[in-house]
């Protein structure tokens, strides 16, 4: 009889708050935009991120306007295609 071997699995999880964002919107609150900051704010830790390596399965992400865009930016600074879902 063989040996059952149990492997251990080890998931990270990192939390990222949204980059500074316009004071309003049309739209209201859920509407507000990533201000010109946040925009480069946001690409500067994507590049960041990715010199350490960062590379998520995954970047789940609220359907709030500066939170969608944030993690987009992200995401288009690392190298190859990473999924975004959005949750409602």
């Amino acid at each position: 009889m063989g040996k059952r071997r149990d492997s251990l699995v080890i998931r990270r999880l990192d939390l990222i708050r949204h980059a500074h964002a316009q004071p309003s919107s049309p739209d209201g609150d859920a509407g507000r935009e990533l201000s010109p900051e946040g925009v480069a704010a946001a690409r500067n830790l994507g590049r960041n991120l990715c010199v350490t390596g960062w590379r998520p399965d995954v970047v789940l992400t609220s359907p709030l306007t500066r939170a969608h865009q944030t993690a987009q930016l992200l995401v288009d600074e690392q190298e190859g295609p990473i999924r975004i879902e959005i949750l409602e």
